[in-house]
């Protein structure tokens, strides 16, 4: 069973993906500007195929978000209910 300190690294991770998109989206939409697509027609193609392909990732962080929020809600209601186990009962009784 996942420890607490493990549901919180996972917790952080997504946190840390989201910045790291955001500002990887931003960095590429300055360097999109800078390009003149009939100079550099390969490098703007790049550029924009990179964006596009981070943009479609990122359509899937919802879904990834939600996924990691519900294990870690399911991780912590199995621990508060596997560490008494018997409602009330004592054990060897």
């Amino acid at each position: 069973m996942a420890s607490m300190r493990t549901m919180k690294d996972w917790g952080m991770a997504l946190v840390v993906l989201g910045i790291m998109f955001g500002v990887g989206l931003a960095v590429l939409g300055g360097v999109a500007d800078n390009f003149d697509e009939t100079e550099d027609a390969a490098a703007y193609d790049a550029v924009n195929d990179a964006i596009e392909g981070i943009g479609e990732f990122t359509g899937w962080f919802p879904l990834i978000a939600l996924v990691v929020v519900a294990a870690i809600i399911i991780g912590l209601v199995s621990r508060g209910f596997g560490n008494g186990g018997g409602m009330g009962r004592r054990r060897g009784a």
